[in-house]
């Protein structure tokens, strides 16, 4: 049975609270400092409201579902609608762990449609996720240099950065396999993406990054092999204005982790900076074809050390296929967007390299998102551990101050939607049971 859903940005969450107890004739089913939300019988309607929004009002309408049938069901209907939709999949959003989709209608109203099977204790990663007021600031000024962190932010990072171990790996091979977590928790995306997109600098909002200074320029005339579709097929938000709170933010937040900064950790980064694939460097006597073949097996490395490119010569083809797919994809919207770097607008930044193309989304985000959800699909129990690979690899581009948090976002969309379509190709799905076979029979074959 569906329960039609209403949320709703409120100015004062108690004032709110007590005018709703009266008109529903009921206390919240769920009361938090930030959110409250009644589940009603008569009418059937989840009506919650939030705290923390620049503007008051209708923030979403939707579905709630009661089971992944239902959910399935409905997410059919939306795509028969005219409308973009929008796979969010797991999420953790509204202090409830769900599975969710979106799409906009004909004026401009958002829906979802989801099925909630869990709590959570935070409010969480959704794609209109909404913090406490209390956990971040918004920024002040229009030149990125009186910009200051939340308190609630500034207390996340010291704590994160008191008890992450960055340990070293053993050796200094790219691939290795002692890479310890870098990452803090993944929250401070929804806390940044709160703040307002919309920027009030003209001319700092028109700086783009120069196409002719677009060094991997190949890319962008890369022939695919299995999706033939145009890039504009990939539905990827605009990024923030360079002038906005949200990119002034960013910015405040990358030189927080810049002041955290130490040998040890730069030396992981500097590390992880190389793990990418080149799909021009496919020839062995190529001097850098080693480190270009391994760093397409990184997100997999949690299942063991038989996963590697010489142990596994079907998975090593398809694989180069699919990044070569995707890099002409997300190289094509960078091209697009021509987004300028973090230091492009920020003296302060010190980034160890200057890549030569454009910022959004990120290319080691969205190659690494790639990996992992098609790992995920042979995979389905180490899903987590190839989205945390993932997730770590996307992080330390923020870490040497040459990606945006929103970057990194933008990538894992992108290779949701890419490894969405991928998956229904004809031409890709006998190869996809061909290294879903060679991949079982190894794990099979080494102990699992």
């Amino acid at each position: 049975m569906k329960r039609f859903h209403v949320h709703v940005r409120v100015k004062n969450l108690d004032e709110s609270i007590e005018f709703y107890n009266a008109l529903f004739n009921t206390k919240p089913t769920v009361q938090k400092a930030d959110y409250a939300k009644w589940m009603l019988e008569d009418p059937r309607i989840n009506y919650a409201i939030s705290t923390g929004h620049s503007e008051n009002g209708i923030e979403h309408l939707g579905l709630q579902l009661e089971s992944e049938t239902e959910l399935h069901e409905v997410f059919a209907n939306m795509q028969k609608a005219k409308g973009t939709v929008r796979e969010e999949g797991e999420c953790t959003c509204c202090y409830s762990k769900s599975q969710k989709s979106w799409i906009t209608d004909p004026q401009g109203v958002d829906w979802e449609a989801f099925y909630t099977h869990g709590t959570a204790t935070v409010y969480g990663e959704g794609i209109n996720a909404k913090p406490a007021p209390e956990v971040m600031e918004q920024w002040t000024g229009n030149d990125g240099k009186n910009a200051v962190l939340g308190k609630t932010i500034m207390v996340i990072l010291i704590l994160f950065f008191q008890i992450v171990n960055f340990g070293f790996a053993q050796n200094s091979q790219v691939l290795s396999r002692e890479f310890k977590s870098i990452s803090p928790i993944e929250d401070h995306y929804e806390r940044l993406a709160t703040l307002p997109t919309s920027g009030d600098n003209v001319a700092l909002d028109s700086l783009r990054f120069p196409l002719k200074d677009f060094r991997r320029s190949a890319y962008l005339k890369l022939r695919t092999v299995y999706i033939q579709v145009p890039t504009s097929f990939f539905k990827i938000k605009p990024f923030p204005a360079n002038s906005s709170n949200q990119t002034k933010a960013e910015i405040a937040f990358l030189l927080e982790l810049q002041a955290k900064r130490t040998p040890e950790l730069m030396a992981i980064t500097d590390e992880m900076a190389d793990i990418y694939y080149d799909p021009f460097t496919n020839n062995p006597t190529n001097e850098d074809y080693e480190r270009n073949i391994s760093s397409l097996f990184h997100i997999g490395k949690d299942l063991g050390n038989w996963y590697t490119a010489d142990k596994l010569t079907e998975t090593t083809r398809v694989l180069q296929n699919v990044i070569q797919d995707a890099t002409y994809y997300f190289f094509n919207l960078k091209a697009d967007f021509a987004r300028p770097r973090p230091y492009h607008l920020s003296n302060d930044i010190k980034n160890p390299e200057a890549p030569g193309h454009s910022a959004y989304p990120s290319g080691h985000s969205s190659a690494s998102y790639v990996n992992a959800y098609l790992l995920a699909e042979i995979f389905p129990e180490l899903k987590d551990k190839f989205l945390s690979n993932a997730y770590d690899m996307a992080f330390s581009r923020e870490v040497r101050g040459v990606h945006y948090p929103s970057d990194s976002r933008a990538g894992k969309a992108f290779a949701l939607q890419f490894v969405k379509q991928i998956l229904k190709e004809k031409s890709f799905k006998s190869d996809f049971e061909k290294i879903k076979s060679e991949l079982k029979t190894a794990y099979k074959q080494n102990g699992n």
